[in-house]
């Protein structure tokens, strides 16, 4: 929650140069309540100028930050009742959702560290570390790596036999994903003798938010079978698995997940995809991961961490709740 208003003044004017006037929305009464639930409206106004009309800003005055996605459909409700301007504002936003904003072109204020004004071009980051560019997403054994750490609560100490046993990867794999932390700078490593020992730099929530930039959807592929070829022991994704952990209803076909290179396996001696079933009653929705799902569950769904990956970017209002309600409740 951004502390003071002043704050924001004195961050925007000793950026831009140039003195603001920040005042109190009066159209806040006119809103719905979830809008009015969660954010603080201003009208931002500069002295000179350099936008040509008044800015509202949106600050988030949440305990827990919103997705991106959510965000862009507030701020185009915003833009399209009331033909102004909207920016997003709070004292601190996740790496990726920094990404997706300026995917979506959002505008956002981060004080005294970012701000992103694509009307006026403006893209200014003062003290944000630059990612290595040799960099850009992990590997899927990497993320899978980082997802099992999370749900173990296993941060420092780790070798690469103790985690390539435990997750059924080579001592070279599991060394390639030592490297690739290392380089997102999540974790470091120190030695006990001549073994490598890794130790992450954050833990809990703040390891998911500093680290998220790096992960991907484990969505592969997908096709639709007949229900009588999908195996039970392939665990729920996607809706089904949403639907059982949070009130959001279940889709009208069952989707469920499998390792795409155990599928590509078997599928040519068992079962045959029949792409145009998709929609019909009597057929799964098969997820082809780029990792095996059951390497972070021992339960009949996916992980909480990886099906929230799965449909972060789905802008569907109701998923977006549902996915804030699931990691909610994740244990960190």
């Amino acid at each position: 929650m951004i502390k003071t208003t002043q704050n924001l003044v004195k961050y925007l004017e000793n950026t831009l140069g140039v003195n603001v006037l920040l005042s109190k929305w009066d159209k806040v009464n006119s809103l719905p309540f979830y809008l009015r639930e969660h954010y603080l409206y201003y009208t931002l106004q500069f002295k000179v100028d350099l936008l040509g009309s008044k800015l509202l800003l949106l600050v988030d005055s949440s305990n827990s930050e919103q997705s991106a996605a959510k965000i862009k459909n507030n701020i185009e409700f915003l833009r399209n009742r009331y033909y102004i301007e909207t920016v997003y504002v709070r004292d601190a936003i996740t790496t990726y959702n920094r990404k997706r904003l300026i995917e979506y072109h959002i505008p956002f204020i981060v004080p005294d560290n970012q701000m992103y004004l694509p009307t006026i071009g403006l893209d200014l980051r003062e003290y944000m570390r630059q990612l290595r560019t040799s960099l850009s997403l992990f590997s899927p054994s990497t993320q899978v790596f980082m997802i099992y750490a999370l749900i173990n609560k296993l941060y420092s100490g780790i070798t690469p036999s103790e985690i390539g046993g435990r997750l059924g990867y080579s001592s070279m794999t599991a060394i390639r994903a030592f490297i690739q932390l290392e380089q997102a700078e999540i974790a470091d490593h120190y030695k006990v003798g001549k073994e490598r020992h890794l130790q992450f730099l954050y833990k809990g929530r703040e390891l998911w938010d500093k680290g998220q930039v790096f992960l991907s959807s484990p969505v592969k592929n997908s096709l639709e079978i007949h229900i009588s070829n999908a195996p039970s022991n392939y665990p729920l994704a996607g809706l089904s698995a949403l639907a059982r952990h949070t009130m959001i209803g279940e889709p009208p076909n069952q989707v469920r997940a499998v390792f795409s290179r155990k599928w590509n396996s078997i599928k040519a001696d068992k079962f045959q995809a029949q792409h145009q079933l998709f929609g019909y009653p009597d057929t799964v929705h098969l997820e082809l991961w780029k990792y095996d799902p059951c390497k972070l569950t021992k339960k009949d769904t996916v992980d909480f961490l990886s099906l929230y990956l799965s449909l972060r970017d789905d802008e569907n209002e109701r998923v977006q709740d549902s996915l804030e309600s699931l990691i909610g409740s994740f244990r960190w």
